[in-house]
């Protein structure tokens, strides 16, 4: 970084200007598309309200390198473009003089994002206005100050990046492995649920479940279906009170037992470690308790994943939120090998597993420490001192 320290200190010695964002680029809102108008396959990517493509449309109305604000839906997100593309009514374009770099302004906007999410009106769409995002004020050095600020974040994001793709590949891999180790021939006798666990049993308590006023910010975790992706997801638990956790026993989860998700994103799973044990569930989760003379808690779960179960899930009817009653669930059936070949199935994906997913030791657990360094580094290279007028 001493070459960024020796342009500021030749080029920009006193200081910094900081201009509101409409002072001095353009920020252009995009027009809308419907999606009969869209392909899956030709054209440029449409983005709308998200930052996932809602598309391919035949032309576009932005450049490559384009900085770019998500207006309404995940409003504050932001996002930049290498190739062309077309920016939708809900996506504002932001259009830089050559005096500005585009990927300059990207990272600004980042560093600024907690104060446009914290400016997003938060109603049945969320949405941000226009003049939040004219009126932020960012600083503006010259160009060639902005370069280097690009040319560093982006050594940071790019190993981000590649870090991220051959975690897609891995986990890819592992859902292969995944499958092979989980088809078997008619040797292998397949049994419901039911069958190889001493309990199924879903959290729907009825009037017994906590209300809103019930639930504390400590105390005994409930989990409930946000809280499971994967793995119990300490951020998103709600808690009750000792007495309460009492009152609820139908569905009290132990150490080992698998959590399946019900409602939503139906078949995510989570495995119960001790420091959960003699906790409970809501509604949305159903508890599975190994009969471990048949199946292993771990291989249990993997199976959980398998090919034939995801076909199964992918069946489930319902409205808006799809659901699965525990009946179908109790049903549901999975191949059980001998308890020798279970573990040796678990020993292979348990390792694949933890690399794809384990946010402690894993390639998620890097990810995670790379986009922290990379934001310390914004944050760092993104203050000036400012030039006194």
């Amino acid at each position: 970084m001493s070459r960024l320290n020796e342009l500021i200190q030749s080029i920009c010695p006193n200081g910094i200007e900081y201009k509101n964002l409409k002072d001095v680029l353009s920020i252009e809102r995009g027009k809308r598309v419907v999606k009969k108008q869209l392909s899956e396959v030709h054209g440029y990517p449409v983005y709308q309200n998200s930052l996932t493509p809602l598309g391919l449309y035949v032309e576009y109305n932005c450049p490559e390198n384009t900085a770019f604000v998500i207006m309404a839906g995940a409003a504050g997100e932001i996002g930049y473009s290498r190739e062309r593309f077309w920016a939708a009514d809900d996506c504002f374009a932001i259009v830089c003089p050559s005096s500005i770099c585009s990927k300059y302004i990207y990272h600004v906007l980042l560093n600024e994002q907690i104060v446009l999410k914290r400016n997003v009106r938060k109603a049945s769409i969320p949405r941000l206005s226009r003049d939040t995002l004219e009126c932020l004020k960012i600083p503006l050095p010259p160009l060639a100050v902005q370069q280097e600020i690009v040319r560093i974040l982006d050594s940071f994001t790019e190993l981000t990046a590649e870090l991220t793709a051959e975690l897609t590949a891995r986990r890819k891999q592992y859902e292969h492995y995944r499958d092979e180790l989980l088809t078997f021939d008619g040797s292998v006798k397949r049994m419901a649920l039911k069958d190889v666990c001493i309990k199924v049993q879903d959290g729907n308590y009825g009037k017994e479940y906590p209300s809103k006023s019930e639930l504390l910010k400590s105390g005994v975790p409930l989990i409930n279906g946000k809280a499971i992706h994967g793995t119990i997801c300490k951020e998103a638990l709600d808690f009750i009170s000792e007495e309460k956790n009492e009152e609820l026993k139908k569905a009290r989860i132990a150490t080992d037992d698998v959590l399946f998700l019900n409602r939503g994103n139906i078949g995510e799973t989570a495995y119960v470690p001790s420091e959960f044990d003699n906790c409970n569930i809501g509604p949305q989760v159903t508890l599975l308790r190994a009969n471990k003379s048949k199946i292993l808690p771990k291989y249990l779960e993997f199976a959980l994943h398998s090919k034939d179960v995801r076909n199964f899930i992918s069946r489930v009817g319902g409205g808006t939120i799809k659901f699965l009653s525990v009946e179908p669930i109790r049903q549901l059936e999975i191949p059980v090998p001998p308890l020798a070949i279970q573990k040796q199935i678990v020993s292979v994906l348990a390792r694949f597993d933890t690399l794809c997913n384990d946010l402690t030791s894993g390639l998620p657990a890097e990810i995670a420490a790379r986009q922290k360094q990379y934001e310390y580094y914004r944050d760092k290279l993104l203050t000036f001192k400012e030039l006194e007028r």
